[in-house]
């Protein structure tokens, strides 16, 4: 009996069904959630001569499934940029170096790269977005790492950052709840933050991030998006029972041999 137990704890194992490996059969349904495909430098929107670039309308070049959108009463619009945090890199906007992201937790398969999302607008409100299909009823766990970079020690203002999901609220964060680095490449600063969200519809939703800068507003570093659909696959449901069918033969068998043997 040990060793039919023994075999089917290792045939779940080799599954991938125990709960520490759960997670890794999660895919991300966002596209490019680390911005790594995004073109750093395109030759028309270098901000600076840095190692950075701005989006106000239209899609990431290199990563078109993220759209960008930036609504300003007045002034100039900076929408998202794409910054890099390689420490081989040019210094970056305003002269600075941004903090690689360290973070692993809640990875489902989305790896931080040398590319971010920088959201540096003051009194004005940017989206960044995509496209996705949901299915009623289904759970969904959205996550994403944000920092606040140390440019932002000089500014006052509260930004805000939320994720939405076919205009539904289901995660944000403030620059008021991310920590100040100490320096310019201060990775500490950067913090993981995950939900869950219960679609009500099925079909082709939005995504989107609603970034909001205050008057003289903190920015904010974004990195390692994703949203992946939290029931199991149908492979690993039809696994998991064989592997259930397979403790049940053994047990069911044990006993019939006891029962003979009295």
């Amino acid at each position: 009996m040990i060793r039919r137990v023994s075999m089917v704890l290792a045939l779940a194992g080799m599954l991938g069904l125990t709960a520490t490996t759960a997670n890794a059969g999660w895919t991300n349904m966002l596209t490019d959630g680390s911005f790594t495909a995004a073109n750093l430098t395109p030759s028309a929107a270098v901000v600076n001569g840095a190692n950075a670039y701005g989006v106000t309308s239209g899609t990431l070049p290199g990563s078109p499934s993220w759209s960008v959108a930036d609504s300003i009463a007045s002034g100039t619009p900076r929408g998202v940029m794409i910054a890099s945090t390689s420490s081989g890199a040019a210094q970056t906007y305003f002269g600075s170096t941004l903090p690689a992201n360290p973070l692993t937790s809640g990875l489902i398969g989305e790896v931080s790269g040398s590319q971010v999302a920088y959201f540096i607008g003051d009194s004005e409100t940017t989206t960044l977005s995509q496209s996705l299909s949901l299915v009623a009823g289904n759970t969904y766990v959205v996550g994403f790492d944000a920092a606040q970079p140390f440019t932002s020690n000089a500014n006052t203002g509260i930004s805000t950052l939320t994720a939405l999901i076919g205009g539904t609220s289901v995660l944000a964060t403030t620059t008021s709840s991310l920590p100040n680095g100490t320096s310019a490449s201060d990775n500490s600063i950067w913090q993981h933050f995950q939900s869950t969200f219960v679609a009500t519809s099925t079909g082709v939703q939005t995504f989107t991030f609603s970034y909001v800068g205050a008057a003289a507003g903190q920015d904010i570093l974004l990195d390692r998006v994703f949203v992946a659909n939290a029931v199991p696959e149908p492979g690993s449901i039809a696994l998991a029972a064989i592997v259930s069918g397979i403790g049940g033969i053994a047990y069911r068998r044990n006993r019939a041999r006891k029962n003979t043997a009295v």
